[in-house]
């Protein structure tokens, strides 16, 4: 019984060793893949209209940077509306990258509908 214990304790410490050594050697936190994006689409575009950089921010203020790298999707109808986009979340130079893995979204607007009160239990 002591040896299982001993043996379980070395493998949680190399584990940590391991784990711990990676993060110190990186110095990045990794990547976030498949994360799924929702907020207010912004295009800045050159003087012929092609969109030179666009950024997603979130109802929390948090900004995303498209990471612009064989993104060909023509967004500037969607400048200023609310959008959906997944990819992969990272950060770079201290701000916050998206990689779009499809295609950007216009995010489905909220049905403005009456409220079904329910009558209070007696």
């Amino acid at each position: 019984m002591k040896r299982i214990a001993l043996v379980i304790a070395l493998a949680v410490c190399a584990v940590s060793f391991v784990s711990t050594t990676a993060l110190a050697k990186g110095g990045k936190k990794k990547q976030q893949a498949g994360g799924a994006v929702a907020g207010t689409l912004a295009v800045t575009a050159n003087a012929d209209g092609k969109a030179t950089a666009i950024t997603i921010t979130d109802k929390s203020g948090k900004v995303y940077n498209v990471d612009m790298t064989g993104f060909t999707q023509d967004v500037t109808a969607l400048n200023g509306k609310p959008v959906k986009a997944k990819g992969e979340v990272k950060e770079v130079d201290g701000k916050t990258v998206l990689t779009v893995l499809g295609d950007i979204s216009a995010a489905p607007e909220k049905k403005a509908g009456k409220r079904k009160n329910k009558p209070a239990a007696q």
